[in-house]
């Protein structure tokens, strides 16, 4: 499938879902650089809050370069708003070698003697 971003540039995804929740269904690029999230019922207050993520909020983005890579080495920011064929965004996917929140946390939880309402 061939999704449209807002600067009219185009992005093939693959038509398989890789994931689905509450808001809406991820889908990989074909190249597999980039993620692309559907969003289900975009509220009209959701456009104008991913511009300010990708603006005024982004973290990634900085004015020296270096900083910039350190940033994009930790973040995989929304960098581009889809307009069709459903409204949604894009965002890089992480690097394979990123060690994931779980990866890190769930070693020291199976350690702690956690009730089964404190484990969520």
């Amino acid at each position: 499938m061939r999704v449209t971003l807002a600067d009219g540039s185009a992005v093939d995804v693959r038509d398989d879902i890789l994931s689905q929740g509450a808001e809406g269904e991820i889908f990989v690029s074909r190249d597999g650089r980039h993620v692309v999230k559907h969003y289900w019922n975009p509220e009209s207050w959701r456009e104008q809050a991913v511009q300010n993520i990708m603006t005024k909020y982004n973290v990634v983005r900085d004015q020296d370069p270096v900083h910039e890579q350190y940033w994009q080495s930790l973040f995989c920011w929304p960098d581009a708003i889809v307009r069709s064929p459903w409204f949604g965004i894009r965002m890089p996917c992480a690097p394979r070698d990123v060690r994931k929140l779980l990866d890190i946390l769930l070693p020291k939880f199976r350690r702690m003697k956690l009730t089964a309402t404190e484990l969520g």
